[in-house]
């Protein structure tokens, strides 16, 4: 229990501190953001995200700060008390001008705000227009209600500086809809957590079914670590009588060294498989639900920002209306619904599929309208060429002298055709100075045969004429790495003997190459504005976990008296200092690459010595039952090279091991070869799957994003290794089936001795 309440007061003591300097700005307002839930919850940061996104626009505010009160590790009134303590505390210097609450959690602390921060107006996104008491909102593992009936959230108002935007759960449609696609379902599991919503979403649940389906089993499965086994036997099963509901899951659950921390992986698991599942809440999508019944996104959306701006325009929040999204949507994940196997046909009609295949037209209907607009506006052209050639016989000459002198080049040629209207014969005649300098450049001696391949001739003379339009393309000459468009437009018909066409070429090789280069501009330019977005948001969330746990153990440090606990502080302090200076280290190593100023130097370089060392740093860090061996090939190995870099790389390679082995054991060590050395670290851990291998090796790449890293290591090492002139690379069967990775170094000079 103290263990709990001493996390839930570091975790609020997290925030930001106030800086001096932002007094200077004192014109600009404060909003703070108060989450229910913990950070890692999706349906949260769905509504999060766009507040701090609009807020962030406006230069009257101060960034928005967040905090999450992780309602799922509050049991009771001595963990609410020290949570709502460290908030309060946290904030005394400086009182927010407006609220967003998260989650009807988050109102029960409606009277310390008043008393704390005055009428301050609240703007509260919740799930429901009812409240209950605070015993109410504690999270109960026993699954049982604990409070009298909810009470409507209106009757507030008046008392309370605030309004609301209600997105309701949509249980009895979605359960319609599971029923309506699956008609012999005759068992529902409800999987959800113990937090409060979920206990009176079962209350309701088994109220609606027995209104409404009497005969249906039903049964709430609550997370925890004893339900595990039984979520997997419902999320294997093939029979579709047996309906799957997801709500919430997460639970807590003591680490090995003694802290509490919040479990959802084991819902992961309805990305892989074939049983359907629906969930209650849109952003489930992410875990792999088949579909559901929610409320409309983009009706949300408006809601949200109608009730944002309402709240920081100065408006007495107590006079403004609830709003309720009301507007409901069947969606459903179309490649889930393939992956197990369900017609689409048992969809209702007004289903809105995502994730499904595009037709062509929806793939290509831009291409499609462009060529057609390019094709009627050459076709125009060519009429309008036609009918002035035609109206104005007397200009010939003047015309004659004009292509003769004009920078676009000319041609003429006859068409002559067959019986069967294929062409049999292409005779040209004519051309201006322009398209005999064109000739020239490209070095083609046998004009105009040399021009294109008599086949590629014939095929365009074909197009032309099934046609009877203007026809443009363009051709590259490899001979001079050139670049022409032509156009070809039949200027006579000459009955059945055949067609008279002109022909324009025009150099777009400067063009061409001006394109390139702006779209290879684009492509560095998106690739740069990716890296660094997500080099930001990555590094304030590594950074920001180390710099918590240091600062709220220092904090608590001289507040205790008990020898073990300083000692336990002390460690942890330690533990994050080491890992931010790792991550300090990572990043600079990060920006020596990106300005091509890594530096290495070279030394003798005592390999068994190294990696005996190397053994004795990392052997502490390994899980309980994970066995560690390194194997020498060589009872004497020497190489020259950088040693510290060496070294960096070898742990680098031997923490992501240890990160994701559960069990079994890690090996590490060298074989030589003729000319070169391979090292290799080999787990018996989580595997990798074959089409994340390419992904390894790439800066900021997390393939498990619950696995605590910046994604660093392993980019970092690849750099080091190629300025070491080696390779570098990683081998693994797949998930659950153990890694290698490995590398190798130059080894000249010494032979290897069979």
């Amino acid at each position: 229990m103290k263990i709990r309440i001493l996390l839930l007061l570091i975790v609020l003591l997290a925030i930001p501190a106030f800086h001096p300097h932002q007094a200077s700005a004192l014109e600009r307002k404060r909003l703070v953001i108060i989450n229910s839930y913990h950070d890692g919850a999706p349906w949260s940061q769905d509504i999060i995200n766009p507040v701090l996104y609009d807020i962030s626009k406006r230069d009257d505010f101060f960034a928005p700060e967040v905090i999450h009160l992780s309602n799922t590790l509050i049991h009771n009134a001595e963990d609410f008390s020290v949570m709502e303590d460290g908030l309060f505390q946290r904030f005394s210097d400086r009182k927010p001008d407006y609220l967003v609450l998260v989650g009807n959690f988050s109102f029960t602390l409606r009277d310390r705000i008043v008393k704390e921060w005055g009428d301050v107006p609240m703007l509260l996104i919740c799930q429901s227009a009812d409240y209950g008491t605070q015993q109410f909102y504690y999270t109960d593992e026993s699954g049982e209600e604990a409070c009298e009936d909810l009470k409507p959230l209106k009757e507030l108002q008046g008392k309370y500086n605030f309004s609301i935007v209600n997105i309701p759960n949509m249980y009895k449609q979605t359960i319609d809809l599971m029923i309506h696609m699956f008609p012999d379902m005759s068992r529902l599991v409800f999987i959800a957590d113990a937090l409060y919503v979920n206990r009176h979403l079962n209350h309701e649940i088994k109220d609606f079914l027995a209104d409404n389906y009497p005969d249906m089993e039903y049964e709430w499965l609550v997370a925890g670590d004893d339900t595990g086994e039984r979520l997997q036997h419902y999320l294997n099963s093939r029979d579709l009588n047996i309906g799957v509901l997801l709500s919430t899951w997460f639970y807590e659950r003591m680490t090995i060294h003694g802290y509490p921390q919040l479990i959802s992986g084991d819902a992961q698991l309805i990305k892989s498989v074939k049983h359907p599942v629906f969930g209650l809440r849109y952003a489930y999508f992410s875990y792999g639900i088949t579909g559901g019944v929610f409320p409309s996104p983009e009706v949300f959306e408006v809601e949200l920002k109608a009730g944002l701006d309402d709240l920081i325009s100065g408006k007495d929040m107590r006079k403004v209306p609830f709003r309720t999204v009301n507007t409901d949507m069947t969606i459903i994940n179309y490649e889930k619904l393939e992956r197990c196997g369900i017609p689409q046909s048992v969809c209702p009609k007004d289903t809105v599929f995502i994730n499904k295949p595009k037709t062509l037209w929806e793939q290509y209907y831009i291409a499609m309208i462009s060529i057609g607009i390019a094709v009627f506006a050459f076709v125009v052209v060519g009429i309008v060429m036609i009918f002035y050639q035609r109206r104005r016989i007397d200009l010939l000459a003047d015309r004659a002298r004009l292509i003769g002198n004009m920078p676009i080049g000319y041609s003429q040629a006859t068409l002559l055709c067959g019986n069967d209207g294929k062409v049999t014969e292409i005779k040209y005649q004519g051309y201006n100075d322009t398209f005999r300098e064109l000739l020239k450049r490209n070095e083609l001696p046998d004009y105009p045969s040399g021009l294109f391949k008599e086949e590629e001739m014939a095929g365009i003379a074909e197009h032309l004429l099934k046609e009877k339009k203007t026809l443009r393309f363009s051709h590259h000459f490899d001979e001079t790495d050139t670049d022409y468009e032509f156009l070809a437009t039949i200027t006579k018909d000459l009955g059945k003997t055949g067609y008279v066409v002109d022909i324009f070429a025009i150099d777009i090789t400067d063009q061409k190459k001006k394109e390139q280069m702006l779209i290879e501009a684009r492509e560095k330019a998106r690739e740069s504005d990716k890296l660094k977005m997500a080099f930001l948001a990555n590094m304030s969330h590594e950074i920001r976990t180390p710099l918590n746990a240091i600062v709220g153990f220092s904090r608590l440090l001289p507040k205790t008296k008990d020898p073990a606990k300083q000692a336990r502080f002390v460690e942890t302090i330690d533990v994050n200092n080491e890992l931010l200076l790792k991550l300090i280290g990572d990043i600079l190593d990060t920006a020596k690459i990106e300005s091509n100023t890594l530096d290495v130097h070279k030394e003798p370089t005592d390999v068994n010595s190294l990696l005996l060392s190397v053994d004795s740093t990392v052997r502490f860090r390994l899980k309980e039952g994970v066995k560690l061996n390194v194997e020498l090939a060589e009872p004497e190995c020497e190489i020259f090279t950088d040693t510290v870099r060496l070294r960096q790389v070898i742990i680098n390679m031997l923490t992501n091991a240890i990160k994701f082995t559960d069990q079994g054991s890690i090996t590490f060590g060298y074989k030589i070869g003729k000319h070169e050395i391979y090292f290799y670290v080999r787990d018996t851990g989580a595997g990798i799957a074959p089409e994340n291998i390419d992904k390894l090796f790439t800066r900021f790449t997390k393939l498990n994003n619950f696995k605590q890293g910046n994604g660093l290591g392993l980019s970092i090492s690849k750099s080091i290794i190629e300025k070491l002139g080696g390779k570098i690379g990683a081998e693994s069967a797949g998930q659950g089936k153990g890694s290698l990775f490995w590398f190798t170094l130059p080894y000249p000079g010494t032979e290897h001795k069979q």
